[in-house]
């Protein structure tokens, strides 16, 4: 009965995969679109072409491209080189124009197998974008199919998945995937377990209400059992509410540990269906939500559309972020007096500047010839967060006031940091003519912060909530906490006829048979005593051998079954921790070109170990079982 109880909960609901073709409701649609690898241009091309083909678009008021941009365009495409100098090319166009990062080319050079192996475009891509998580990713796997090189590419994953934090769609999608995979490892893990010890209360209820007199036989008792428990299901209340009532059940005549179980698994589940609900939906409708907070992001890292920048202005009055980015177009623009005057009243404005706005700050001043001026700014921005990047740009500085001495010191504490950083930026910068400085991006924290849409993240989490609670109890927590209670008085508390039921004893284990044994019939007559016996002990032996079926293939049943329900709880949460994780290797949305395969490798990873975590506390519960 058990079997079919937990058959017919698994038909109520439907596994939390989002789809890859249709939208899920409350998200943006950018979030579902991922661009399809193109072929590589042929013939003469456009510079309008040429700059929406590496993710630098036209503006959209006029067919003309950028002017600022149009070289990096036109040498990526001036000849027909070899990948490694098209890039060389490519990096000094960009950076004579300000654009150090180009993650448009680089996500076009990993979808593109045309213009290379995949180990050349994947340090291609990491050398266009050093701060795209998903160009460290497909190194890392080119490291480990081409070269064989493991060390290599489990150092690359890592730190891959390290600086997924620090690229917003990266960190994003991460949130999202995680929020989402935990919401489905609590209620998955709880639900289930309430399921499996009600089941197995369902059981012995069903066979304690024979012990009444006028009771009917054992599969309609069954049958009645199994339909009380389904009225919750039958009203709307989805699969939690038939969770509850089993619960109720589960809470009937039980242990002490066993109550302690079930009342965990009620607030993970709880836990599950609400404020993590909402966590994840937040995290869902985050990107896309602000439109301002794009057009900062756009600015930061690809080529902004004239509506962008139109967008920023108009919202520019007292917004620090807004006014940040346009200190930086206009610094990329050469207006540097511009920019100069709109970091100086960030700066003022603000008490604790970030390192990322003195150092930005310090750039303009020593592009405008300031070189004291901008010598401090890097030493404060130093001061609070030892970056490579702001390190190096210091050094550039000294060197531009002929202070060698303090030039060479800080390009030791820089080698020391981070010896392969300091490396590629004086790989990047050391063959220019002129000095050349590195711009940093305004933190993803910070743009995170302005992300949210409250109403997109209620009806998500609706959504989210009504594939396992679409009625009442769902509908917010405080129903759902009533629904908790209802079931703690049901079951502690009982009716008359359970706590009559529960006099009548169980009757249907082995120590029972023989206690009827000795005070039927049998008890006079040594042979009908030994026969009665015997099918007692084969009767006794099926038992033990389904209960050692339902153990290995129902999830949690080994520790309800076995007497060490903690355990049950911890197997059933281990399972859904091991489809959830499972489940997220693609994400809930369709990865945007930032992650990688390295968080689809942790994933994975994690859903491995839960497995074997999973074999390990059954194998755990059956030797105590046995033992006992």
């Amino acid at each position: 009965m058990a079997a079919i109880l937990l058959g017919g909960m698994l038909l109520l609901w439907t596994p939390p995969v989002a789809s890859q073709s249709a939208p899920v409701q409350g998200l943006p649609p950018d979030l579902l679109e991922v661009p399809e690898a193109s072929a590589p241009p042929q013939g003469e091309l456009s510079p309008a072409l040429a700059l929406d083909l590496i993710g630098m678009p036209a503006s959209e008021s006029s067919t003309t491209p950028d002017p600022v941009l149009e070289p990096v365009a036109r040498a990526w495409f001036a000849a027909d080189d070899d990948l490694e100098d098209r890039v060389e090319r490519t990096l000094g166009a960009a950076l004579e124009a300000g654009r150090p990062n180009l993650e448009g080319t680089a996500r076009a050079l990993l979808l593109d197998e045309s213009l290379g192996t995949p180990l050349e475009r994947a340090e291609a891509a990491f050398r266009l974008a050093p701060d795209l998580p998903a160009a460290r990713s497909a190194l890392a796997a080119a490291l480990w199919s081409e070269k064989r090189d493991p060390f290599g590419a489990l150092g690359q994953g890592w730190q891959a998945i390290q600086s997924s934090d620090r690229h917003l769609e990266a960190s994003l999608w991460l949130r999202a995937t995680f929020f989402d995979a935990l919401v489905t490892t609590c209620l998955v893990g709880g639900l289930l377990f309430l399921f499996v010890a009600g089941g197995n209360a369902a059981m012995t209820l069903a066979r304690v209400l024979g012990e009444l007199p006028g009771t009917m036989p054992l599969m309609s008792r069954a049958a009645l059992v199994a339909g009380l428990l389904l009225i919750p299901a039958v009203l709307g209340e989805g699969l939690f509410g038939v969770a509850l009532a089993f619960a109720a059940l589960g809470l009937w005549r039980a242990s002490s540990w066993q109550r302690v179980a079930v009342g965990t698994a009620l607030v993970v589940s709880v836990a599950g269906l609400h404020p993590l609900s909402d966590r994840a939906a937040e995290e869902l409708v985050a990107l896309g939500s602000d439109p301002v907070a794009e057009a900062v992001y756009a600015v930061e890292h690809s080529q902004p559309s004239r509506k962008e920048i139109d967008r920023l202005g108009r919202a520019a009055a007292g917004d620090p972020l807004v006014d940040r980015a346009l200190a930086l177009h206009a610094k990329r623009r050469g207006n540097l007096e511009d920019a100069d005057r709109r970091y100086s009243a960030l700066i003022d404005q603000t008490d604790a500047p970030a390192p990322s706005l003195l150092n930005n700050a310090g750039n303009v001043r020593l592009a405008l010839g300031q070189t004291e001026e901008a010598i401090e700014l890097y030493e404060a921005a130093a001061h609070h967060s030892r970056l490579v990047p702001v390190l190096f740009n210091l050094s550039q500085a000294y060197g531009r006031a002929i202070r060698l001495d303090h030039q060479d010191l800080v390009l030791e504490e820089a080698q020391f940091i981070d010896p392969e950083a300091l490396g590629a930026l004086s790989d990047l910068y050391g063959g220019s003519s002129g000095t050349l400085v590195s711009d940093l991006p305004v933190e993803a924290a910070a743009i995170r912060l302005r992300l949210g849409d409250p109403a997109a993240a209620r009806q998500a989490a609706s959504a989210l909530r009504r594939r396992f609670a679409p009625g009442w109890l769902g509908a917010s927590p405080i129903h759902s906490a009533v629904g908790v209670a209802l079931a703690f008085l049901a079951g502690l508390g009982g009716t008359a006829l359970l706590r009559r039921a529960a006099e009548a004893g169980d009757g249907g284990d082995l120590y029972a048979g023989i206690a009827q044994l000795l005070t039927g019939k049998e008890a006079a007559d040594p042979f009908l005593r030994m026969v009665r016996l015997t099918e007692l002990r084969e009767r006794q032996a099926r038992i033990e051998k389904i209960r050692f079926l339902f153990s290995l293939i129902v999830p949690g049943a080994a520790g309800v079954l076995s007497r060490h329900p903690l355990l049950g709880l911890l197997g059933s949460m281990l399972f859904g921790l091991c489809l959830a994780s499972w489940w997220a290797r693609d994400g809930v949305v369709p990865d945007p070109l930032a992650v990688g395969g390295s968080a689809s490798l942790a994933f994975g990873a994690l859903a491995v170990a839960s497995a074997l975590a999973y074999v390990a506390v059954i194998a755990v519960t059956v030797a105590l079982r046995e033992r006992s």
